[in-house]
């Protein structure tokens, strides 16, 4: 086991660091205002991020249903998803060409094709079929 002896110097140096850190307000002052504002903007921003982070998840594992399950939304959000990446991933293939990169890109873009196919071109098409035949 260590043992740590801290000469008073040491000491009144660490104290003056650590109550640094934790400044006092007296409630109700300005200061004290300010500072409980600044904390509420912070813990709101943090509370966007998850619920941000949260909602793509339960959207991810929704597309993921929907397309297991044939559903016609499922199958919208995966073309729509998809085709929002789209633009960052021709940027990251632009800038440095990496086999993941590439590889990412032209899967992305199968993925949008076939979507797009199913839910735009598909039902186009078949109308036009049903009169000829």
């Amino acid at each position: 086991m260590l043992a740590f002896n801290l000469n008073p110097t040491s000491k009144a140096l660490r104290f003056h660091m650590h109550s640094g850190l934790h400044s006092v307000t007296v409630p109700g002052t300005a200061e004290h205002r300010a500072r409980l504002q600044a904390l509420r903007t912070v813990a709101l921003f943090e509370f966007a991020k998850g619920l941000l982070v949260l909602l793509a998840a339960v959207s991810r594992l929704a597309e993921a249903y929907g397309l297991w399950r044939a559903r016609p939304w499922g199958e919208w959000i995966a073309l729509v998803s998809g085709a929002v990446y789209l633009p960052f991933e021709i940027y990251k293939v632009a800038s440095r060409v990496t086999i993941l990169h590439v590889t990412i890109l032209l899967i992305n873009l199968a993925i949008v094709a076939f979507m797009f196919y199913l839910r735009i071109y598909l039902p186009r098409v078949k109308p036009v079929l049903r009169r000829i035949s």
